[in-house]
């Protein structure tokens, strides 16, 4: 079945509106594309280390949500309050 579905897959998308500080929201969003190399990759292993793999990939990408939404709160364009909604507040800078 794994593998039925990943022959389907096109990309993976997650979007969040988060509350920025002009008083509007943005959306963020945490995505990959399933190109033809990926899914060659991803087919040469176990359909249970998908999730890692592609974790790692948008992690080393830095196109986690946390990753976009941290350096917005860097920026200034969103709070604190907003920003641990997100991200573990041992990770946000003061």
């Amino acid at each position: 079945m794994a593998w039925a579905v990943l022959s389907l897959l096109q990309f993976i998308l997650v979007q969040v509106l988060v509350r920025t500080n002009d008083g509007g929201r943005k959306a963020v969003r945490e995505y990959i594309v399933i190109n033809d190399e990926l899914r060659d990759n991803l087919s040469g292993m176990p359909h249970a280390e998908w999730g890692h793999h592609i974790d790692a990939i948008i992690r080393q990408e830095k196109r986690r949500i946390r990753d976009q939404i941290l350096e917005m709160y860097i920026r200034n364009e969103v709070d604190r309050r907003e920003a641990i909604l997100f991200i573990p507040p041992g990770e946000l800078r003061s």
